[in-house]
């Protein structure tokens, strides 16, 4: 991937019941570049959004709770579409730090030229919850250990990603 190359991302968002007002706000906030498309799969009732969000913001109402699962995959099929390089999931009321798109997207070309068969970059993630960093599933041995990224380093191989949701 060339570092110039401007690269389609399609950031899909399952919502259920949202507060529109902050996921408003984080949707605008969420415009990687010009090409990024942001998709809204709403598992309730009809979710209305300003009209001033853009051609590049789209909305599908499924107007009932069918699953993270299927509303991830409509998200999917969308984004294939749109005819986006790379798909990313957020909950509807993730806070996303400024350039974090753009460091995923040039982590993948670091990772791409890394390793033979890339296929996805996940990144760390804060759990306010547990107010730490969260830990990654590793196979290793037959069996799952909980692995953190070393501190020296920016990248590790991971056994079982998780999705937002």
């Amino acid at each position: 991937m060339s570092e110039k190359q401007i690269k389609k991302v399609g950031i899909i968002i399952v919502t259920f019941n949202p507060d529109v007002d902050l996921l408003v706000q984080n949707l605008r906030e969420l415009m990687f570049n010009e090409l990024t498309e942001i998709i809204v799969i709403n598992n309730g009732a009809g979710l209305e959004l300003p009209l001033d969000m853009g051609e590049k913001t789209h909305v599908l109402n499924l107007n009932d709770n069918l699953g993270i699962a299927l509303a991830q995959n409509k998200g999917i099929e969308l984004a294939h579409e749109l005819q986006v390089d790379f798909i990313t999931f957020f909950d509807q009321d993730s806070k996303i730090p400024e350039g974090f798109l753009e460091t995923l997207v040039e982590d993948w070309g670091k990772l791409e030229l890394m390793y033979d068969k890339l296929g996805m970059v996940v990144p760390a993630y804060y759990d306010r919850n547990l107010k730490r960093v969260e830990s990654f599933a590793i196979f290793q041995g037959g069996h799952f250990n909980r692995g953190f990224i070393p501190e020296n380093d920016w990248q590790m191989p991971v056994s079982m990603p998780i999705s937002s949701g």
